[in-house]
């Protein structure tokens, strides 16, 4: 049996269907400044109208979400009575715990602990609450993550980023001082898809304080190359990070060694364009292949760099091509 639909039936349910999305969508977002705003007696309100308390906003984040980021207890209470999942991830897998954690709202955060929240959910990168917490600089945080779930610092991101890697990122010591002292160094040299550990991520960051104490634990590892080759002097070098240069050459970082791309520290910094690097290595006795450090800064237009680091009187021979200019250069 088939339905004889006329065109004007047809108009009056798409009409209805679009003034059906516009109250919906009024509700919605009615409900999300609600939360937002702890408009308690509102939301009351609207959850008595039987408005659908799930939808999502274009980030993925419901109305609990909304309420956890802007720490509203009374709202986020209200709606777990009414029966709304506590771990609803939003679109990059946050779960309503580890925004209450990346937002800092640390009262929401134990709130949702009280209420079971599931303490081991990983977002769509892998990262669990102890990842966003070694990554916030959170120590207390962390020590009681370490003290009461201290299976969560085993785990590694999709990336095998472990714990140790996101706290080597933060200038601030105090979460990888906790770490070096808990039974969890199992993962401490763990190497990433790249092959890097955390003395790269530290010396690539500029966090020296965080890389002397690497160094302190387990001094080796200064010499650890990655998949490309590079080292954590070459890390520093080539984001600039003079700090960190004299700290690795100070415990016996190879100066001279060909890394990435096969070039040495100096050779990065060049390519990097970091004149202070540059200086640094020098004045260590770093060797630096001219011909090919010299294409680098000229194709980049940094010729300066170069100028200010070698004079005449270290190269007096030397004469240098300018290929985006086409003629001979000499100084």
């Amino acid at each position: 049996m088939s339905l004889n639909i006329s065109p004007l039936d047809d108009i009056k349910v798409h009409a209805f269907c679009e003034f059906l999305l516009q109250r919906l969508n009024k509700s919605f977002k009615e409900i999300l400044a609600c939360c937002v705003q702890g408009n308690i007696r509102r939301l009351q309100e609207l959850i008595r109208t039987g408005v659908y308390l799930q939808a999502r906003d274009h980030k993925g984040h419901t109305p609990l979400h909304q309420a956890c980021i802007h720490s509203n207890l009374a709202c986020i209470e209200l709606l777990l009575k009414q029966g709304i999942p506590i771990d609803t991830p939003d679109n990059f897998g946050y779960t309503s715990l580890q925004l209450a954690l990346i937002h800092h709202k640390f009262d929401v955060y134990q709130f949702l602990l009280k209420n079971k929240a599931d303490i081991t959910a990983r977002d769509k990168e892998g990262k669990n609450i102890m990842h966003h917490a070694a990554f916030e600089g959170d120590a207390l945080l962390v020590d009681m993550l370490i003290k009461n779930h201290s299976e969560l610092v085993s785990v590694l991101d999709n990336e095998k980023n472990s714990v140790f890697h996101y706290a080597a990122n933060k200038k601030d010591p105090a979460v990888m001082a906790l770490l070096l002292t808990k039974p969890s160094l199992v993962l401490l040299d763990h190497q990433n898809n790249l092959g890097l550990r955390p003395w790269h991520f530290a010396a690539a960051h500029g966090n020296n304080l965080v890389l002397e104490l690497l160094i302190d634990k387990k001094p080796d590892l200064i010499h650890s190359i990655c998949k490309n080759k590079g080292t954590p002097l070459h890390y520093a070098s080539a984001n600039g990070r003079v700090d960190c240069i004299h700290l690795l050459l100070n415990h016996g970082s190879d100066i001279n060694a060909k890394g990435i791309c096969r070039m040495s520290p100096i050779e990065l910094a060049a390519r990097c364009n970091h004149l202070s690097a540059i200086n640094a290595l020098r004045t260590r006795g770093a060797k630096l292949s001219i011909p090919s450090a010299s294409l680098f800064a000229l194709q980049n237009r940094k010729l300066q760099i170069l100028k200010a680091s070698y004079s005449k009187l270290d190269y007096p021979d030397s004469i240098y091509y300018q290929e985006d200019a086409d003629e001979w250069i000499g100084f």
